[in-house]
């Protein structure tokens, strides 16, 4: 044990524990607002000063956003040392600029992003003879990135197929894999499966990267996929100096991989790890935080814990019901507008929802009130055509084989190339087993072989690419400046009109311009290259903007890792949330925790909404509260019911949750439970497979739980 030092003032007992842990494996269960990245930051400066070399240290996370903060705060404490903090994606970036030329890449690899792998897979099925309608590209995008998430190869691919759509599948697979060698480009999934398949088959490169990142600290680790994973294994190495935080309470990503196995099963990887849980919050009032407690309990797959706080009790969460998603838009604005008359600041509010369709009526409810809001949709940005251009530019500026980027710029803005020249020029490097864009950067491959015209429109084209790729050292807003003002995107742009929606163009180019410059300030080591990672890295929590008092409009998933003096979830109904689409075994229980990352958002104050009818498909059809409403405890909630005119008491009699099909017992039945023992069921609740029931065990009290794990066994008779 080291002495204490300034770098474990504040921190309470659970919290000290961790930070003083540095060696070993460390497993850290840390609940919602419990000061995760305080004991990660701390945990890193508390290791620089017991003497260990900052440069060995490794910590990743998952969004650019916490990246930063992690690395803003090491340096706040023990100023700018050699220390590596970046998410999964960036370090397999980093990563393959070193090592990649051993799967025949380039330092200066482009990166592609989903649109642009869309389209080299629309030019892999043109190729094939593959019609797109029966096998739509961006389906096929997320086939692909499932075999890389599990490690598959185009052969491993197509050995597993079993339909002729499976086969057409791995085909495309194999092609698109041909194509990204061809650009000296990785596509997003690579960036994990890439570095995990170099060390994994390496184990002279394995002993060099163990050697180099000798501390590995892992944030979020209950969101980790199979690549992920491996990937930490890799690294983790015999000294197993590996700490993951996380919580499984928290893992809403099985969509995209997550595998929630992983963080409950560390200590079967590490049969050695010490395990710390923090379970005191810092953030919402225990109104909150017991409701909270009282929903994540139904579900089966957890490590149990309870989140308490020394905050204040809190005033009960808002439950309202109102007619349609129009009422409850507007309920929301009188909500907020009545927080705001009170003294709160627009910027400290979210709204929150299970799916994007939800908010229409509320964009329009807030424009009708004047109320301010901004609307988390940051990738929107970067779909932007003028800033894919421009990207595009960067692109090809650091690697002439991007194909797609070549695509993008040749004719942009319009230069007297068109599609039949680049179609050419594309069969005459083929011809010479060059990419594209090398073959025309030497303009004797091309003179005398396109007509007069063309061949001037090119060679003022090369002349310009030239002139920019002197420029590929300056710094990234320097660069992007001098692509805008050379390329003639500037001037185009200001002499078209603004579009109807109120876009504007020029604006976006300056904004680009003004994140580069806020990149170089927080890394001015790492140039375009690493400007452009940054950009194709770039999650929807990256364009929250606080520097402005507007209300915050976003989704469930995206509120993950964010907090807010005043929540407000919409959108609370059978139909909605949970997810209709649910199929797995785990959905349900994946959406609870989804509820249960939108309820601990909350700091000070939560309101719930549900509608009796709904416009779903362009038809109005009667809703339903959603189950999750029926879980929070009725003593830590106030009901309102706008339809019937007033307040009610209880949401399941107010909501006429009767029994229905499937319900196989009845109020006042006498139930036997193997952990519980006896007790009278009290309350019976839901619907089929979803079937609640509240039971007064004798000893344990009440309980409610899901009537088809419930293992309940009758002591009289069902009825």
């Amino acid at each position: 044990m080291f002495p204490d030092s300034m770098v474990l003032e504040g921190l309470n007992g659970a919290q000290r524990e961790a930070v003083d842990c540095l060696t070993g494996p460390l497993l850290v269960i840390a609940g919602a607002g419990s000061g995760k990245t305080r004991v990660i930051t701390r945990r890193i400066a508390r290791m620089i000063e017991c003497g260990l070399a900052a440069d060995t240290i490794l910590a990743v996370t998952f969004t650019n956003k916490a990246a930063r903060e992690m690395l803003e705060r090491v340096h706040a404490m023990i100023g700018r040392v050699g220390v590596t903090v970046c998410t999964f994606h960036a370090f397999g970036a980093r990563f393959l600029r070193d090592y990649g030329d051993r799967l025949g890449r380039s330092a200066s690899f482009s990166l592609y992003d989903r649109a642009d792998s869309e389209s080299a897979i629309k030019a892999c099925l043109d190729e094939l003879g593959l019609d797109r309608e029966s096998n739509p590209p961006r389906d096929l995008i997320e086939i692909i990135a499932g075999y890389k998430t599990r490690l598959l190869g185009p052969a491993a691919a197509r050995d597993e197929a079993v339909s002729d759509r499976e086969r057409d599948a791995a085909r495309v697979f194999e092609l698109y894999e041909r194509k990204l060698a061809e650009a000296d480009a990785f596509d997003f999934d690579d960036l994990i499966a890439a570095p995990v398949t170099l060390l994994e088959g390496d184990a002279e490169l394995r002993d060099s990267a163990r050697g180099r990142w000798r501390h590995l600290l892992v944030d979020e680790y209950q969101d980790v996929n199979e690549a992920q994973y491996r990937l930490v294994m890799q690294l983790a190495g015999p000294e197993a100096n590996v700490c993951v935080t996380g919580d499984p309470d928290q893992c809403i990503y099985a969509w995209r991989g997550a595998d929630i196995s992983y963080i409950l099963g560390f200590q079967q990887d590490f049969p050695q790890a010490r395990v710390v849980r923090l379970e005191q919050n810092y953030r919402s009032v225990n109104t909150i935080l017991d409701a909270a407690s009282a929903v994540i309990r139904f579900n089966r797959g957890r490590d149990d814990k309870r989140l308490w706080s020394e905050r204040p009790r809190g005033e009960p969460i808002l439950i309202r019901r109102v007619l349609d998603e129009v009422e409850e838009a507007r309920a929301v604005v009188t909500e907020i507008a009545r927080l705001v008359a009170g003294g709160a600041r627009k910027r400290d509010i979210a709204v929150l929802y299970r799916l994007n369709s939800l908010t229409l009526p509320l964009e329009r409810a807030f424009i009708a009130a004047g109320l301010p809001y901004q609307v988390l949709r940051g990738l929107e940005f970067f779909k932007r055509k003028e800033v894919k251009d421009l990207v595009a530019w960067l692109r090809f500026l650091l690697n002439p084989r991007d194909r797609v980027s070549l695509g993008r710029i040749i004719n942009t803005p319009p230069r007297g190339l068109g599609d039949k020249t680049v179609a050419q020029l594309d069969e005459l490097a083929a011809r010479s087993g060059l990419a594209t864009g090398e073959f025309l950067l030497d303009q004797r491959h091309w003179r005398g072989a396109l007509p007069a015209r063309a061949a001037r429109a090119l060679e003022t084209f090369v002349t310009l690419v030239r002139e920019l790729m002197e420029a590929r050292d300056q710094r990234p807003s320097a660069l992007v400046t001098r692509v805008v003002e050379k390329s003639g995107f500037l001037e185009a742009l200001e002499k078209s009109p603004r579009s109807a929606a109120g876009s504007d163009p020029v604006g976006n180019l300056q904004q680009l311009i003004s994140q580069a410059r806020d990149f170089e300030m927080l890394r001015p080591e790492a140039g375009i290259g690493g400007f452009l990672e940054e950009v194709a890295l770039f999650s929807d929590q990256d364009a929250l903007q606080t520097d402005r008092d507007r209300v915050a409009l976003m989704t469930l998933h995206a509120a993950k890792g964010l907090e807010f003096k005043h929540a407000f979830i919409i959108g609370m109904d059978a139909e909605v949330f949970p997810h209709p689409g649910l199929r797995r075994d785990g959905d349900e229980e994946e959406e609870r925790r989804l509820f249960y990352v939108g309820l601990t958002r909350a700091m000070d104050s939560l309101a719930l909404f549900t509608t009796e009818q709904r416009n779903r498909f362009g038809r109005t059809e009667t809703s339903r509260p959603s189950i999750f409403l029926t879980e929070i405890p009725a003593e830590l909630t106030r009901v309102v019911d706008d339809v019937s005119g007033g307040p009610a008491d209880d949401l399941d009699r107010r909501v006429e949750y009767e029994a229905e099909e499937g319900i196989q017992v009845r109020k006042g039945a006498r139930v036997q439970h193997a952990s519980f023992g006896p007790g009278v069921v009290v309350e019976v609740s839901g619907r089929g497979e979803k079937a609640r029931v509240t039971v007064d065990f004798e000893r344990a009290g009440k309980k409610k739980l899901m009537l088809r794990y419930a293992g309940l066994s009758p002591l009289d008779d069902w009825a």
